[in-house]
């Protein structure tokens, strides 16, 4: 027995003290039944926005003005509506008040008020008449300037062969430049009317030739008589032929 204990030691081995090597355990929390437990909250509250004191009083001083405009706005709608509203009634008035004159008129004086139509009446007449006749005027002279334009166009063409390949040239250009503009057959032939007769009033006015103006014109947009003329579908209307409603 002194040998096995030489070789194992055992009076040199120290057994383990459970007690003393036991290490301590934490204790958990008791939990009241019918709790939640509670984690401890990980999030970072963003520290909170204050508004510059300035910045509020003028947001608040540009609402407080916006409001009162937006209150006399209102106040001159109705001012307005109001004023229309009072015109209606005094039209409406004195309409009435004339139906009313001339209904006293006539019972107080029939022989009157029956003069006075027929007074007025003349009026509309003697009105019309003169609008009629200064439109008569009117073709008149028109009539007068194509008729003279084309005399004096026959006069030019004699003394310069080639006037009626210029006149050619001169209308087929100004069609070209008003198609451009996008205009449609009818509005270019009106336009080169109207063109054509204020070039010829304004020419006679000045005491000139209206096809030798015509003639410059040609020579100003290329013509030249070594040049043909552009060729047209379209008739070429002449001077003499003008119009004017």
């Amino acid at each position: 027995m002194s040998d096995e204990n030489d070789i194992f030691g055992e009076d040199d081995v120290e057994l383990p003290n459970d007690e003393a090597q036991a290490e301590p355990v934490a204790e958990e929390p008791e939990q009241v039944e019918g709790t939640a437990s509670v984690e401890p909250s990980t999030e970072i509250e963003e520290p909170q926005k204050v508004v510059p004191m300035n910045a509020l009083n003028e947001a608040r001083m540009n609402e407080r003005q916006a409001k009162q405009e937006l209150h006399q706005m209102k106040q001159q709608m109705d001012q307005l509506q109001g004023m229309r509203g009072e015109l209606d009634e005094w039209r409406k008035s004195q309409q009435t008040q004339t139906q009313q004159n001339d209904e006293e008129r006539f019972n107080s004086d029939p022989l009157g008020a029956l003069r006075d139509d027929i007074r007025e009446t003349r009026e509309m007449i003697q009105n019309k008449d003169q609008a009629t006749q200064q439109h008569d005027a009117q073709q008149q002279e028109a009539q007068r300037v194509v008729t003279q334009a084309g005399s004096l166009a026959k006069e030019f063409a004699e003394s310069t062969p080639d006037y009626g390949d210029a006149f050619e040239h001169y209308m087929n250009t100004r069609k070209q430049e008003l198609s451009v503009y996008g205009l449609s057959d009818q509005e270019i032939a009106n336009t080169m009317d109207n063109e054509a007769y204020a070039l010829s009033a304004n020419a006679l006015a000045q005491g000139r030739n209206p096809a030798e103006i015509i003639y410059g014109i040609a020579k100003t947009r290329g013509y030249s008589t070594k040049n043909a003329p552009i060729a047209s579908d379209e008739p070429t209307p002449k001077i003499e032929n003008i119009e004017k409603g």
